[in-house]
C-alpha cells in the first residue's frame, strides 16, 4: 500500500538509490572483514595470499600490536593522546559553536550580517590552505606539541557546526526567553536553563561527528604534536615501516583493529540513543 503512494519517478530512483548505498555498505564491510582476518595470520600466510583465511589463528599479533611504538610511545600511550585529544577538542569545539550560534541567532548586533556570511565564507576555503597559517599561529604562541593545551586551536566557534547550530536556535521560539525574563531570569540563565535544552539532541549528533573526525585525524596531531602522536598518527607512519615490525603486515592490521574499538562501542552501546533522538518544542496555547 505504501509503495503506490510513491510516484513513478520514485518507483525508479529509490531502488536505484538503495542499490547503490548496498554496494558501498558491502564495500566498507568487506574491507573491514579483510583487515580483521588478515591480522590473525602468520607473515608467511600472508605473503602466500591476502585474500584467504588463516592457516591457523595468530591471536599473538594483537600482543605485537601493543609492542609497536613510534616516536618513543607505544600503542597505549598513543590511544590516551587520541582519547585526550579527540574529547577535549570536541568539548572545545561544540561548546564554542553553540555559543557562537546562540549569539548570532537570538540578539541583534553590529556586524552579525557580516559574520554569518563570514563563517559561510571560511568553510569554501580549503583546509590545506591554511595549514601553514595554523601552524606559525601555534608556535607564535606557545602550544605548538603541548597536548594539555592542544584544544584552544579548537575554541574558534565559526565553523560548519556553528552554521547548523544556528539554525536550530532560529527554529526556537524566543517567547520562551521573555516569558523567563518576566521572572526576573538573566541572559545567562535564559541560555543555560530553557534554549541549551532544546538543542541537546543535535549538539550531540554534532559533537559524536567532531569526536570521531578528531579520533580518525591524523594531520592535526601530525603537525602541532610532533612528539605525542595519536593512535591515527602512529599507524599512519608504521604503515611504511609494517614489513620490519614484529609479526610483519598483520600485526600492523591488528593494530588498526585496535585503534576502531573505541568507534565500535560507541555505536553498539549507543545505537538507540542515537537513533531515538528527537528535537521537540514549541509554545503551548
Amino acid at each position: 500500500m505504501r509503495w503506490r503512494a510513491f510516484t513513478r519517478q520514485e518507483k525508479i530512483l529509490l531502488p536505484i538509490a538503495h542499490f547503490l548505498l548496498l554496494l558501498i555498505a558491502v564495500w566498507m564491510f568487506a574491507s573491514f572483514i579483510f583487515v580483521v582476518l588478515n591480522s590473525f595470520k602468520a607473515p608467511r600466510d600472508y605473503n602466500e595470499s591476502v585474500l584467504s583465511f588463516p592457516k591457523t589463528w595468530r591471536f599473538r599479533n594483537y600482543i605485537d600490536a601493543f609492542s609497536i611504538s613510534y616516536r618513543n610511545t607505544n600503542v597505549l600511550m598513543m590511544a590516551f593522546n587520541s582519547i585526550f585529544y579527540s574529547v577535549t577538542c570536541t568539548l572545545a569545539s561544540i561548546a564554542s559553536s553553540t555559543v557562537a550560534a546562540y549569539a548570532l541567532a537570538k540578539y541583534k548586533f553590529k556586524g552579525r550580517a557580516f559574520l554569518y556570511s563570514f563563517i559561510i565564507a571560511i568553510q569554501i576555503v580549503p583546509i590545506f590552505g591554511t595549514s601553514g597559517a595554523s601552524l606559525l599561529l601555534v608556535n607564535r604562541l606557545g602550544l605548538n606539541d603541548k597536548i594539555y593545551l592542544i584544544w584552544i586551536p579548537a575554541l574558534s566557534g565559526f565553523n560548519y557546526t556553528c552554521l547548523i547550530m544556528h539554525s536550530y536556535f532560529k527554529n526556537i521560539s524566543w517567547e520562551y526567553a521573555e516569558a523567563a525574563f518576566i521572572d526576573g531570569a538573566g541572559n545567562l540563565y535564559v541560555f543555560l536553563r530553557i534554549m541549551l535544552p532544546m538543542v541537546l539532541p543535535p549538539m550531540f549528533f554534532m559533537g559524536l561527528g567532531m569526536f570521531i573526525g578528531a579520533w580518525n585525524d591524523y594531520m592535526t596531531p601530525l603537525l602541532f604534536l610532533p612528539r605525542n602522536p595519536t593512535l591515527a598518527t602512529g599507524i599512519y607512519y608504521l604503515k611504511s615501516a609494517s614489513s620490519s615490525l614484529q609479526g610483519g603486515i598483520p600485526a600492523f592490521f591488528a593494530a588498526v583493529v585496535l585503534s576502531c574499538v573505541p568507534i565500535i562501542l560507541i555505536f553498539a552501546f549507543m545505537q538507540k540513543t542515537i537513533f531515538g533522538m528527537t528535537t521537540e518544542g514549541g509554545i503551548k496555547g
